[in-house]
């Protein structure tokens, strides 16, 4: 049984104690924790997988211009977020949804989708996620292929270029197996190591000459041996 001064503080070396004379408990615990976390995580949770297709803005304002200026670089750059916009549009993601003969609504393919700019620059990419590796590239790839005309069709002077293609990944991007297991022993640990303290400092028998000192300052005078 932990002990406390008149200020209620634990002793360290009380709870150190505690801890160590229950650590075969506390190990048991920690590992099945971990083990139940990895078991969800590699066999209950339905991995998904992800597919990335990489764009590029142009934005020459003057046709007749032979080069690319700062400002057109600065127009893309801010256009990215327009871009995104019509790619995520009902319209648009209806023409994927029939360009690659899949079963969804636009809100779903939205729901799967991701999109952002490289480090604020004129690049920037859309990503697919969901259960079927080969599915999800799919979608990405005729993402990439219908983006150019469809938005060359709404933004004027402006185009959109592919930079890479999308790849099937037959690595599941989610769930994190190693980092829910690691979650798992942490989480195991911690509530084994609190369970053990919470149970110690509830129990008020006198086990010990110590406890006895800890609450009254009578002498002893004699200990039953145990048989």
């Amino acid at each position: 049984m932990l002990n406390y001064n008149q200020e209620q503080e634990i002793d360290l070396r009380q709870l150190f104690g505690l801890l160590l004379s229950n650590i075969k408990t506390i190990i048991m615990v920690t590992v099945l924790s971990g083990l139940i976390a990895f078991m969800i995580s590699n066999y209950i949770i339905t991995p998904e997988y992800s597919s990335t297709v990489k764009l590029y803005v142009n934005n020459k304002t003057a046709s007749n211009s032979e080069t690319l200026t700062t400002s057109d670089i600065s127009a893309a750059q801010q256009l990215v977020g327009t871009y995104v916009a019509i790619i995520q549009s009902d319209s648009m993601l209806k023409e994927v949804i029939r360009e690659a003969g899949v079963d969804y609504t636009p809100s779903q393919i939205r729901d799967m989708m991701s999109a952002s700019s490289v480090n604020n620059t004129e690049v920037f990419y859309v990503t697919i996620q969901g259960e079927n590796p080969l599915e999800v590239a799919e979608i990405a790839d005729e993402i990439a292929m219908i983006s150019p005309t469809k938005i060359a069709e709404i933004v004027e002077g402006s185009s959109v270029r592919i930079l890479d293609r999308a790849k099937v990944n037959n690595n599941p991007v989610y769930p994190n197996v190693k980092m829910n297991t690691a979650i798992g022993l942490l989480l195991g640990f911690m509530l084994i190591c609190l369970l053990v303290i919470v149970i110690d400092l509830l129990d008020t028998k006198i086990n010990t000459e110590e406890d006895i000192e800890e609450i009254t300052d009578l002498p002893i005078l004699g200990v039953i041996s145990e048989y």
